[in-house]
C-alpha cells in the first residue's frame, strides 16, 4: 500500500469547535497542557494524525491544531507556516468572526490554496443555508471560492463521514509536497527525554533526512547529526518531505528557555549543505496588504521603518520594513520591500511569511522572500529592482530566476547557484539546458557576454599597438591587469588569453607579450638608428660586452634596447649586461661542449677554457643553471642530464 504524508491545519475563530472536532476526527484531544485543558481553549499548537485508505494508498494526515483566540495567533503562524491544506472551521450559530477572518487571511498569505470549511454547530444554527452563503460571500474572490462547506455537529458525530470524504477528495488534489534536497525542519518543539538527548519536532520539508546525516541549526550554525527519527510515535529510517517528524539530534543541546547556545521552538534545523550559502540580516522581498476588512475596519497601512513582528515557520522576530519612495503600503497594495533584522532568519528566496504589528494583534501584510542575501541599498538600483520584480512575478519558476541572473551578469557558476532558494539543483540544471551559454572552467557565460570580454581584450591590445608603436606587444601582466575587474573569477584570464592566442584567435604570444597577428611592429627612424647603436655596441666584444648603461644614455636606445629584447634579439643576463641572442647562443654551446668533454668543471675553469671574465660568466652560468642547462654540485658544475643519471646510478 502506498503511503502518502500531507499535513492539514485548523483554523478559525476561539470556541468555534477547533479541538473538539480534531478529537472526533482522530480520537486525540490536541489540548495537551493543563491549562488548555483548564480554560477549555488551545493556547499552544496541538498535534494529531489521521489514516485516510483510499483504495490502494493511505493518506497519512498530520493535523495541526492551532490556536484561536486572538492573544495566540503568533502560536496560529507557527502551526500554518508548512502545511499543505487547511480546514477553516466556522460555527454556524456565530458566523464569520474577527479571527476567522485573521486566520483567513494569514492562510492567503501563505499561498495555502487548498481547503475545506467545517461549519461546525450546524445543530444549533438558526439557518445552516444562511450561514454557508455568508462564508460563501467571504470566499469570494480567493483560492478558495470553490471549496467544499460540510456541516458538521462533532460531539454528536453528525457529518464526520461527509467531512471525511471531502478531506479525502481534497486530498487527491493538493500536490505532493515538493522535494528540492534540501530539507528543512521548523522547529515546534524541544524535549530532553532522560538518556535519549535533544528531541525536536516538526514538520519537515524541502527534502528527506534520513539517520546518520549532518544537520545546522539556526540562527547560530550549530551542527549536529540526526540519531533517530519518529513519525506519529512510529520509528523510521527516513523522514520524507511532508511528515510530521521528531528528529533526535546528537551533539546539539536545548537552550535552557530559549535562552543560551542551543535548539529551540522557532529554531530551524538544516540538511542538503543549505548553511554552507550565505545569508544576511538584510532581506529583499515583496510585501502585499490585503485589501480586505471585518466589518468596515481594515487594518492600519505598513508605515516605511515600521517596526513589525516578522513570522516564518514557527520563529517570529522582529524586524523593520522600508519601501521605495518612503510610502506608506496602503491596502490592496504589494510592494518590493528591504526588511532588516538584528540576527540573519533562515530564509530561503520563495519563502512565505507574514507581519504583524509590534504588539502582536494585528496582522498587518504577507509576503514572500525573493533574496535573502541581501545588500544594502542594492534593492534602490535599476537593474536589481527589475530582478526583484521579475521574480515576484514568477515566483515559482526556477527558468525565470536563472535567466535573470544570466542577464543581469552575464555569468553564474552552476554549483551553488541559488543555494537559498526553494529550487531543487534538477530544476535549476534543466532551466540551464535551455540557455545558450558557453562553459569556462566553473563559469558558464552567457554568448554576448564573453564576447564582450573578448572584445575588451582585443581592445585593449589595439590600444597598446596605437599607444606604443615601439613595443612589439602588450606585456600579458599590462593585460591581466586592465581586464580582472572584469572577470568575476581571476583564473578566466588564462582561459580568456588562451583562447586569444588560439589558430583562430587573432593573436600571437611572444615570451611576455601579446599582439595582434597583424600588427608587425613598427619603430620610428630615429629608434631604427639607436637599434643600430646598440647592436653595435654589443657586438664591439659579442660574448663580453659593456655595461647597458654605457650604451643607454638617452631615451631613444633606451627604447631601443626595450625594443631589441621584445623581439627576442636581445636577452638580460643581469638587468647590467645585456647580450644579442645569438652570442648567448655560442657562449652557452662553447661551455657545454667543454663540460661534455670534462665531466665537470669549476668556475675557473670554465672562465680559462671561455676566455672570459667572472662579470659575464658567474651570472650567466647561473642563468643556464635556471634554465635547466645545467646543475651546480658543490664547486663544480655539469650538464643536468649528466647529473641526473649519476644520482640515478647512485641511488641518490
Amino acid at each position: 500500500m502506498t503511503t502518502n504524508p500531507r499535513i492539514l491545519a485548523t483554523a478559525g475563530h476561539i470556541d468555534h469547535g477547533k479541538s473538539t472536532l480534531v478529537q472526533a476526527l482522530t480520537g486525540t484531544n490536541p489540548d495537551r497542557l493543563p491549562e488548555e485543558l483548564k480554560r477549555g481553549m488551545t493556547i499552544e499548537l496541538g498535534f494529531a494524525h489521521l489514516d485516510l485508505p483510499d483504495g490502494d494508498a493511505l493518506w497519512h494526515v498530520g493535523i495541526v491544531d492551532v490556536p484561536g483566540h486572538a492573544d495566540f495567533v503568533r502560536n496560529m503562524v507557527a502551526g500554518v507556516g508548512s502545511i499543505d491544506a487547511a480546514v477553516l472551521i466556522v460555527a454556524a450559530d456565530d458566523g464569520w468572526m474577527p479571527q476567522t477572518e485573521e486566520h483567513f487571511q494569514i492562510l492567503l498569505h501563505l499561498d495555502v490554496r487548498y481547503g475545506v470549511v467545517a461549519l461546525t454547530k450546524s445543530d444549533l444554527a438558526v439557518s445552516v443555508e444562511e450561514a454557508e452563503l455568508e462564508i460563501r460571500a467571504r470566499m469570494a474572490d480567493t483560492p478558495w471560492a470553490e471549496a467544499r462547506i460540510v456541516p458538521v455537529s462533532a460531539p454528536q458525530g453528525r457529518g464526520m463521514e461527509e467531512l471525511k470524504a471531502a478531506l479525502l477528495e481534497l486530498l487527491r488534489r493538493t500536490p505532493p509536497p515538493a522535494d528540492a534536497g534540501k530539507p528543512r525542519l521548523f522547529v515546534d518543539r524541544v524535549f530532553v527525554p532522560r538518556g535519549a538527548g535533544t528531541v525536536v519536532t516538526g514538520t519537515l520539508t524541502g527534502g528527506s533526512l534520513k539517520i546518520g546525516d549532518r544537520v545546522t541549526v539556526q540562527p547560530g550554525n550549530l551542527t549536529g547529526r540526526v540519531r533517530g527519527l519518529q513519525n506519529h510515535n512510529r520509528t523510521v529510517e527516513t523522514a520524507l518531505p511532508g511528515m510530521r517528524t521528531a528528529i533526535q539530534i546528537a551533539g546539539i543541546e536545548a537552550a535552557r528557555d530559549g535562552e543560551g547556545e542551543g535548539v529551540w521552538r522557532g529554531h530551524v534545523v538544516e540538511g542538503g549543505g543549505i548553511s554552507e550559502a550565505p545569508s544576511s540580516t538584510l532581506v529583499h522581498a515583496w510585501v502585499q496588504r490585503l485589501s480586505r476588512s471585518w466589518d468596515g475596519e481594515q487594518s492600519p497601512p505598513v508605515k516605511n521603518g515600521q517596526e513589525v513582528w516578522f513570522h516564518h515557520g514557527s520563529a517570529g522576530e522582529r524586524a523593520r520594513v522600508y519601501f521605495p519612495g518612503r510610502k506608506p503600503l496602503a491596502a490592496g497594495e504589494l510592494c518590493i520591500a528591504e526588511l532588516r533584522f538584528a540576527t540573519p532568519p533562515a530564509l530561503l528566496a520563495g519563502d512565505r511569511f507574514v507581519l504583524r504589528d509590534i504588539s502582536r494583534r494585528l496582522t498587518l501584510a504577507g509576503g514572500v522572500a525573493l533574496e535573502p542575501e541581501a545588500r544594502a541599498r542594492a534593492w534602490r538600483r535599476a537593474g536589481m529592482m527589475r530582478t526583484l520584480e521579475t521574480r515576484a512575478a514568477h515566483p515559482a519558476d526556477a527558468a525565470v530566476w536563472v535567466r535573470d541572473i544570466l542577464d543581469r551578469s552575464g555569468w553564474l557558476q552552476p554549483a551553488g547557484l541559488l543555494v537559498r532558494s526553494r529550487f531543487s539543483a534538477a530544476e535549476i540544471t534543466a532551466a540551464l539546458k535551455f540557455m545558450e551559454t558557453q562553459e569556462r572552467g566553473a563559469w558558464l557565460f552567457g554568448k554576448s557576454a564573453w564576447q564582450a570580454l573578448r572584445e575588451s581584450a582585443d581592445s585593449a591590445v589595439q590600444t597598446h599597438h596605437k599607444t606604443h608603436p615601439n613595443d612589439t606587444g602588450m606585456e600579458v601582466a599590462v593585460l591581466r591587469v586592465a581586464l580582472l575587474p572584469r572577470l568575476p573569477d581571476p583564473a578566466l584570464f588564462d582561459s580568456l588569453l588562451e583562447e586569444m592566442i588560439s589558430p583562430c584567435g587573432g593573436h600571437v604570444r611572444e615570451k611576455t607579450t601579446v599582439r595582434a597577428a597583424s600588427f608587425k611592429g613598427a619603430v620610428s627612424p630615429e629608434v631604427s638608428k639607436a637599434c643600430e647603436a646598440a647592436r653595435a655596441a654589443m657586438n664591439s666584444d659579442r660574448l663580453n660586452p659593456p655595461a647597458v648603461a654605457a650604451y643607454t644614455l638617452t631615451p631613444a636606445m633606451k627604447a631601443a634596447m626595450s625594443h631589441l629584447f621584445k623581439t627576442g634579439e636581445v636577452i638580460y643576463v643581469t638587468p647590467e649586461i645585456a647580450m644579442l641572442a645569438d652570442a648567448a647562443a655560442e657562449l652557452r654551446a662553447r661551455i657545454l661542449n667543454f663540460l661534455e668533454e670534462k665531466g665537470r668543471a669549476t668556475m675557473s675553469e670554465i672562465r680559462e677554457a671561455a676566455g672570459l671574465t667572472r662579470r659575464i660568466l658567474v651570472p650567466f652560468c647561473e642563468r643556464m643553471d635556471k634554465e635547466g642547462h645545467t646543475v651546480r654540485h658543490g664547486d663544480f658544475r655539469v650538464i643536468r642530464q649528466k647529473f641526473s643519471d649519476k644520482a640515478k646510478t647512485q641511488g641518490t
